[in-house]
């Protein structure tokens, strides 16, 4: 994980030769991630806190990792994308 950024000056400094790279500069992320928080905070959180689901503390666990991925990507820290290079 990580941003193109990372990824091509890392690949560049060992000697490999950028053949192409699409990135959507962590869209997709915070889009995923996005919809894992709503999820857990609004439309799944009856049932995650039911009987048979998780701890609150738990919960409140996996909420915090989900903003600290949404904080990542929208500040350009990991983004998805498409990586080739050569030798």
């Amino acid at each position: 994980m990580g941003s193109a950024k990372v990824y091509d000056e890392t690949l560049l400094s060992c000697g490999l030769t950028k053949i192409l790279c699409e990135t959507d500069s962590g869209e997709a992320v915070w889009r995923h991630f996005g919809l894992q928080l709503y999820s857990a905070t609004v439309t799944k959180k009856d049932k995650l806190l039911g009987p048979d689901g998780i701890s609150p503390e738990f919960l409140e666990y996996k909420v915090k990792g989900l903003h600290n991925w949404l904080n990542l990507s929208m500040n350009g820290l990991i983004e998805e994308g498409w990586f080739a290079y050569k030798k």
